[in-house]
């Protein structure tokens, strides 16, 4: 009864109907506490059915599989792995070569520079040497593969690219006599000159497909839309 109660009015789970904690909800629901004979079911709260131990089971099942399908230690050529540590040696080792090599081309660009900018401090001279020692190796190694200057592997734009759309003007009205002018004038927009420019443009595109004609028979096309 006092199950009952303090699941109906919500009260008391400290002392309303006895004087000792009680906790209303337990994983079954409230119909197992009404009656023990009830017929209960799955609550969407309850974790500790025997269907979801089954399924956090073969869920952790589906995890373990994975993790050792996807072990790096069985996918990783230890032939051809460098860890870090030995590829930022081996990177530092070519810059310390390439400067003892280059070193004579590169106190040329100093000595060119320190000309050009009297004022310049050491730090700078340094740094403007580097790059361009820097810039010099690299169009010296395109040079190397790719010999011929004016080949190219890009594609020439040029021919689809172009646009060769231009605007044709004309006049809307008519060229006639207007009484109020006493002389001939286009009626559009009363200019009095008959070979002048147009007052209206339409756009022209003489690369635009021309889709007339390709009906079988004259007029078919316009007898189809009718």
């Amino acid at each position: 009864m006092r199950r009952y109660l303090v699941g109906v009015t919500g009260r008391g789970q400290i002392g309303a109907y006895s004087n000792k904690w009680f906790n209303s909800v337990d994983e079954r629901g409230l119909s197992c506490h009404v009656r023990e004979d009830w017929p209960d079911w799955n609550h969407s709260h309850s974790n500790h059915t025997k269907e979801d131990a089954k399924q956090a089971a073969g869920r952790f099942q589906d995890r373990e599989d994975r993790r050792h399908r996807m072990d790096p230690q069985k996918q990783l050529n230890k032939e051809a792995y460098v860890n870090p540590a030995m590829g930022t040696a081996n990177i530092n080792a070519l810059l310390r070569e390439k400067k003892i090599d280059y070193q004579e081309l590169k106190e040329q660009f100093k000595k060119e520079l320190k000309q050009e900018y009297p004022e310049a401090s050491e730090e700078r001279l340094q740094a403007v040497a580097q790059r361009l020692l820097g810039e010099k190796l690299l169009a010296d190694e395109k040079a190397c593969r790719f010999p011929a200057n004016h080949e190219s592997f890009k594609p020439n734009l040029m021919v689809t690219t172009q646009d060769r759309r231009y605007k044709m003007y004309y006049h809307p009205g008519t060229w006639s006599h207007m009484e109020a002018e006493k002389r001939n004038c286009w009626s559009c927009c009363a200019n009095f000159t008959e070979e002048s420019l147009g007052c209206e443009f339409k756009v022209v595109n003489p690369d635009a497909w021309c889709v007339l004609g390709f009906e079988r028979q004259p007029g078919m096309a316009a007898a189809a839309r009718h």
